[in-house]
C-alpha cells in the first residue's frame, strides 16, 4: 500500500568540492512507478545536447567525466578528468515514456572554489596583513558566487552565467595582481 499516493520526483546537487564528481541524490516518491526505469538528462555548461543516463532510485549518483563523455579510457585506464564549471541543467525523468518529470539548474564552482581558496590561504599566511583593504576584493568575489549561485537557484540563468563570468575574471584578475598581497 506504501505505493499509493502522489508521484513527486525530486532530487539534490550535493556539493562535492570535487572538479571531478557530479553527484545527484534522490528524494523523490516514485509510488507505483518504483519499478518502472528512471534516467537522468544533464546538459553540460555551454551545451545545447543532453546526456541521458540511467538514475539510480533512492541512491546518490555519481556521475564523471567518463560516465557523461567528456574523455574516455587511455590504454584500457580510466582517465577521468575535472568537469567544467558553469551551469548544468538536470531533468529526471520517470514511468512509462518518462512521463514524469523534475528539472533544476545547478552551478558548479569547484575548480573557481579552489581557486579563491588558494587566494584566502595565501592572504591568511601574512598574519602582519590584517588590513581590510586587503580583504575587499575577495569579499567582492565570494559576493559575486554567492550571486550567481543564487541566480542559478531562482532560474535566472542568463544572469547567473554573467556573474559567474563576472567573478572569474575577477579572481583571475586577483591572482595576477602583484600589490594585492
Amino acid at each position: 500500500m506504501a505505493d499509493i499516493g502522489e508521484i513527486r520526483l525530486n532530487f539534490q546537487v550535493i556539493d562535492s568540492d570535487d572538479p571531478k564528481m557530479l553527484l545527484v541524490t534522490d528524494f523523490s516518491a516514485w509510488k507505483v512507478i518504483k519499478n518502472l526505469p528512471s534516467y537522468i538528462e544533464i546538459t553540460l555548461p555551454g551545451s545545447k545536447k543532453p546526456i541521458s543516463r540511467v538514475f539510480n532510485k533512492e541512491k546518490i549518483n555519481g556521475f564523471n567525466s567518463l560516465s557523461l563523455g567528456t574523455s574516455f579510457h587511455t590504454d584500457c585506464e580510466e582517465n577521468w578528468q575535472d568537469l567544467p564549471d558553469g551551469i548544468y541543467e538536470l531533468c529526471l525523468r520517470g514511468g512509462k515514456d518518462g512521463q514524469h518529470t523534475f528539472h533544476r539548474y545547478y552551478l558548479k564552482k569547484d575548480k573557481f572554489q579552489q581557486e579563491l581558496d588558494k587566494a584566502w590561504f595565501k592572504l591568511s599566511l601574512d598574519y602582519s596583513l590584517l588590513k581590510a583593504d586587503l580583504f575587499k576584493p575577495l569579499q567582492l568575489i565570494e559576493g559575486l558566487i554567492s550571486a550567481a549561485s543564487a541566480a542559478t537557484r531562482k532560474g535566472k540563468i542568463s544572469e547567473a552565467q554573467d556573474i559567474f563570468r563576472l567573478a572569474q575574471s575577477r579572481i583571475e584578475a586577483y591572482k595576477e595582481c602583484k600589490d594585492c598581497i
